[in-house]
């Protein structure tokens, strides 16, 4: 048993605090931690923030890095709402953030027990078939729209009838319960998504990218969001795999894709990890599988799994890592003036 716990920045990402010493003009490779780091994870920082657009080629802030830095939330998420005023789907992608941070948003009963089948039932209208990160996309505006929610820690449901009046929307508590849906989980992400939005809306100069975040409905906006996503999480990109019945080729001679079971399903476009989907996925066992995702996280058991998967194209993640081999956007990048949803 060890001693002392392990110090946080030996622990975590270091993205995040890279960018706030860049951006408070600390010569980071020369910091003098009380805890150093190790070279490996400052390292991969500097290129992370590099290939979002955060750092020039010389590792000064970029303007597109200074609107990231103003965001509480994972360097690909703030690179991601940046990019979406641009795209005009910043409502959905504040949304997407501020879901795919709270773990445990679904009330899975065990399988088996009592409510298992209903849960599953009720979890069914919320599916999108694009994947996870939709999916809480969609939850998330269903009950904007059904729920009648207060803000407020232990507020029981008389408080709620006594302020509803005459709405014809369901209380918070109840809409959750019906829907098995963690009502704190939700009401969590509903504040961080509120914060999020604060700064996007607050005027330049005063700490905010001074954009709106009304808008972004229909088809050619959904894509974009969609593209946005792909934007943020092409470092966590797969594609299909193509496996043969045995050794590589099937008596014709042709590849076919690899079975919803298969094991190595996927392979993420960089470091070539074989990988599978999670069965706490939206997407798991879909049929017909999708040929390329972006994920959240990645987990090892026995088999590597990923979760949090949203289905894009492949074009728009060789376009995008094109893009970056390319080095186009480094210096620039940022909120344009005047862009709306």
């Amino acid at each position: 048993m060890r001693e002392a716990e392990e110090p946080e920045i030996l622990r975590t990402s270091l993205e995040n605090t890279v960018l706030s010493l860049v951006k408070m003009g600390v010569d980071v490779r020369n910091f003098d931690f009380i805890e150093p780091p190790s070279k490996a994870s400052l390292y991969y920082a500097f290129m992370t923030l590099h290939a979002l657009g955060a750092l020039s080629d010389s590792l000064a802030l970029t303007p597109h890095g200074s609107l990231m830095s103003l965001l509480p939330c994972g360097v690909h998420w703030s690179h991601m709402i940046v990019k979406s005023v641009a795209m005009g789907c910043t409502s959905d992608v504040l949304t997407a953030t501020a879901m795919s941070g709270i773990e445990g948003v679904f009330v899975r009963p065990r399988e088996g027990s009592r409510g298992y089948t209903e849960a599953n039932l009720s979890h069914k209208r919320f599916r999108r078939h694009e994947g996870d990160v939709p999916t809480l996309v969609k939850l998330y505006k269903t009950w904007e729209r059904e729920a009648f929610y207060i803000r407020g820690e232990g507020i029981g449901k008389g408080r709620y009838r006594q302020v509803m009046g005459r709405s014809n929307k369901e209380p918070h508590p109840d809409w959750c319960e019906r829907n098995h849906i963690n009502g704190r989980a939700l009401a969590k992400a509903n504040d961080v998504r509120r914060q999020l939005k604060d700064i996007v809306e607050r005027p330049e100069g005063k700490g905010g990218l001074g954009a709106t975040t009304e808008g972004g409905e229909g088809e050619g906006k959904y894509e974009a969001f969609l593209k946005c996503i792909c934007e943020g999480l092409v470092d966590n990109s797969a594609v299909r795999m193509e496996q043969t019945e045995s050794t590589g080729e099937n008596r014709k001679g042709k590849k076919k894709q690899a079975g919803a079971g298969a094991g190595g399903r996927y392979v993420t476009t960089k470091g070539k990890v074989q990988v599978n989907v999670h069965p706490s996925s939206f997407m798991f066992m879909r049929n017909p599988a999708p040929q390329a995702v972006v994920f959240n996280e990645m987990m090892v058991t026995k088999k590597t799994w990923i979760r949090g998967v949203t289905q894009v194209r492949r074009e728009w993640i060789e376009d995008i890592l094109a893009e970056r081999e390319g080095g186009g956007g480094k210096e620039g990048g940022g909120v344009k003036k005047g862009g709306k949803n």
